[in-house]
Parts: structure tokens; sequence; C-alpha cells
């Protein structure tokens, strides 16, 4: 006994030290966003070969070990995806169902109701002027109502092109603190491995986050850097990231705008167009393409497009058989061609389907008979009013039954998100509870280790104490 007992009460010391620094670190850290708890790990020295026999040399703190989950990190990040992506769907389709305004009795559906009842009663009162007023103030109605909903849509489509390009200048920031964070543990900037241990925490929250905008693949490197991918296409690498880039462009044809989200380089040179598969990105770049694009040729649902072509119909349909009719003070054998919506005879659409100037100054001019000068003639008008009940106006369906399957549609695809953001919201408090009960801080366990290490350290302190008296006690000896 002496020096060497010195030094395994040194070892001892220190050792337990350590543990005391992390389990404080651990209490201090309780409440830190990310933060997985960690473990000193002590691990008996070396034995030496002294008197015949084998004797131990004390302790080391071995390592450090983090409680992370590479199975419940992951799992949460699908959750946090599929979950971002059911809110920017709710986001945009209450957007949508706000514009709509339905039900409501100065609803669409009400209103082209109005119009085709305006017309059968003209029909059964041609000769009374109120009843020719009422039909031009219901059609006037009636087309505000669709320039509201085409100008609502539109900005709802310009709102969500903001956002997408707030999120990509997001997903970048991210992307790039990523790549800091990995840089620092490849250049070893923090020299203890708590400090590599509390960046691979910090890392990793900035992925969840990263998450909520696409699916995320990450891979790990020997260097303890990340690489991380967005559904496949390369993300970040190590110390490097491929910036995203989003990219709008207009079909010649067609006109139609649409977006898509690019990987680039350094110099901004397009490298890989990514599919997000799910996430805010993803959602939002559906709704623009399709949900809010007038011009949509996806074939998917399209609520602007569908207006629009309801517009468009009911100026077709109408001015077919009002070119071929006759007003109060029209004379001659052909008719004039008066068309009761313009534009005329190019498509009319939701933004610019407008009632013919030449009726709107003149209610006698509204084209109702069939015969010039027969005032009590209401074969157009007739004809008009029918067009209500025509099963096949529009998609094999009457106008009513055509916008009725819209709302229908849209309705079910906010049901769907409200269900699948409810579901996977329980979801991912499950998977947070659970990973939370392997890497979470348990205060009492903390308590208990904390007592542990402070009843050795005390007693590793006795042990240098001892030493050190019989140290004192064979160097007196000598004197």
């Amino acid at each position: 006994m002496g020096f060497s007992t010195l030094e395994i009460g040194k070892s001892a010391l220190l050792a337990q030290r350590y543990g005391l620094e992390v389990v404080s670190n651990n209490i201090s850290n309780a409440n830190t966003e990310g933060y997985s708890r960690k473990r000193a790990d002590l691990t008996s020295s070396t034995s030496k070969f002294e008197a015949g026999n084998f004797v131990g040399t004390g302790v080391i703190a071995d390592q450090l070990k983090s409680f992370r989950e590479e199975f419940f990190d992951k799992e949460i990040r699908n959750s946090i995806t599929r979950n971002a992506g059911y809110e920017a769907d709710q986001e945009i389709l209450k957007r949508i169902e706000g514009v709509l305004g339905e039900p409501s009795e100065t609803g669409l559906n009400n209103l082209i109701s109005d119009f085709f009842i305006s017309w059968d009663e003209l029909a059964s009162n041609p000769d009374k002027s109120a009843y020719r007023q009422k039909v031009i103030s219901s059609a006037r109605n009636m087309t505000d109502k669709f320039h509201q909903l085409a100008e609502g849509f539109e900005e709802a489509r310009i709102d969500t092109l903001s956002k997408l390009n707030e999120n990509v200048k997001e997903v970048n920031s991210l992307a790039r603190r990523i790549a800091e964070i990995n840089s620092r543990i490849a250049d070893n900037h923090y020299s203890a491995l708590e400090g590599d241990l509390n960046m691979a925490d910090e890392r990793e929250v900035l992925i969840e986050k990263l998450a909520e905008f696409g699916k995320m693949n990450v891979s790990q490197n020997e260097d303890g850097t990340v690489n991380v991918y967005m559904n496949g296409i390369n993300l970040v690498t190590g110390k490097s990231i491929n910036e995203l880039k989003l990219v709008e462009t207009t079909n010649g044809t067609t006109n139609e705008r649409t977006v898509g989200v690019y990987t680039t380089d350094k110099q901004g040179n397009i490298l890989n167009k990514i599919n997000p598969g799910a996430g805010k990105l993803e959602s939002q770049m559906k709704h623009y393409n399709e949900t809010l694009d007038k011009d949509d040729t996806s074939g998917n649902f399209s609520i602007a497009k569908s207006i629009n072509e309801l517009a468009k119909e009911i100026a077709a349909n109408v001015n077919m058989a009002s070119v071929s009719g006759f007003g109060l003070n029209d004379t001659g054998a052909t008719p004039p061609g008066r068309s009761f919506f313009v534009p005329y005879p190019a498509d009319a659409d939701a933004l610019s389907i407008q009632v013919n100037t030449v009726i709107l100054n003149d209610s006698d001019n509204i084209p109702l008979s069939s015969v010039a000068g027969e005032s009590g003639n209401n074969q157009i008008g007739l004809q008009i009013a029918s067009l209500a009940d025509d099963i096949n106006f529009i998609n094999n369906r009457t106008p009513g039954e055509y916008y009725s399957d819209l709302l229908s549609k849209a309705g079910n695809m906010l049901n769907d998100s409200q269900t699948g953001l409810k579901n996977s919201t329980m979801v991912l408090d499950q998977m947070k509870n659970q990973r939370d009960t392997i890497i979470g801080v348990n205060l009492d366990e903390e308590a208990v280790n904390l007592i542990k290490f402070q009843r050795s350290f005390e007693a590793a302190s006795r042990v240098v104490n001892m030493a050190d008296e019989v140290l004192g006690t064979i160097v007196n000896l000598g004197r």
C-alpha cells in the first residue's frame, strides 16, 4: 500500500466526479428540446501483477453513452412528415371552403338555381318588365359569384406559392445548420465526447424540423457526420449541402403554370428534381399545381378548373339558345344573334363571364321569343329554363348536380385531411412518449445516480486520505 493506493483513489475521484458531472448535466437538461440522457460507463483499469498476484489499479471513465434510438427517431420523422402534410392540406382546404361559402343563400348553388328559376318565371310572364329585370339581376348575382370564386381561388394559389417559397428557404436554412454541426463534429470542434453527443441531439432536432417538408432519410458516416436525403435525393452530404430551388414553368400551349422543387449545386445549377413524397412541400405543390389551378391538365380534381368549366357550360348553353331568339323590339326573320353572356363566341370562364351590355342597358333586348314580333312567345325562355334539369348539361349531370359533386369532393378532401391529421397526431404522440421513456431524463432516477456517485466520491476521498496517512507514517518511520 502506498503510491499505488493513492493512484487508485485518484482514479476513483476522477471517475466519480465525471459521473456527477454527467448526472448534473442530465438534470439541467431535463426540459431541453431533443436532449437525450447520457450515461458514464465506468470500467476497471488493467490489473498489474504484484507480489505473485494480480492487483487492481483503479477505474476509468470508459465512454459516454447516449440513449438515442434510431428506430424511434426514424418513425417519429415519418410521423412528423405525415402530420405536416395533413396540416398543410387542411389549411388550404379550409381556405377553399371559406371561398365557396356553402351552404348559404348567397352561395353559387342558390344563385344558379335562382338564375334558371327567373327564366321560368319570365317565360310565364313574357310581357312584364319586372321579370325581365329579375333575369338580369339573378344573372348578375351569379356572374359576380363566379368572379368572387375565381378571384378567391387565385388569391389562395398566390398565397400557396408564397408559402412554398418561404418553406424552400426554411429547408435550405435547416440544411445549412445541419451541415455546420456535421462540420464541427467532424473537425472535433468539441474535444469532449459529450459535446459531440449534445451536438448530435441538436442535429436530430433540426432533422425533425426538416421532416415537416418532405420524407427524410438519414445515414451515418464514420466520422460522426450524417447524410440527409429528401425522398432519396441528397440534401446534406457531410459538410456540404445541395440547396433547393423552386422553379415555375408555363405550358406554352395551355398557359398552365406549375412549380417543381430542384436541388442545385454551389453555382446554382439545377441538379435533380425532388418529389418530396409527403409533408408541406408535397401538399402545397399538389394544391398549387392541381386543386387551385384553373388550367390544370393532370386529370386530378381541381376546384378552380371545375368552377371554370361550370361557368363555361352555363354561358355556352344559354348563349346557344339566346342567339336564336328575338327581343321585344327585334324585327325581321333572322335573329340578331344576341348572346346573353359575353365573351362570345369566345369561351367564357368564371373570371370573364358577364351579362351582355346590350341586355344590361335594355331588358327588352333579352331574347325570349323564337319569332320576331310575337311578344307573348316564350320558347327561348322555356328552353333556357329547362337547362336546370338537363342531365346532360355537363358531365352527364344537371348544373346543380355537378356543383353539388364539386362541393362533395372538396368536403371529402377536407374530412380526409382532418381524419388523417387526428390519427397521425395520435401515432406521433405515442411514438414520442415511447421514445421519451428511453431517452428522456427521469429526475427520480438521476437523483438516485447523484447520490450513488456522491457517496462513491466521498469513499474515494477517504481512500486518498487513508493512503496519505499511510505514506506519512512510512515517511516518519525513516526519520
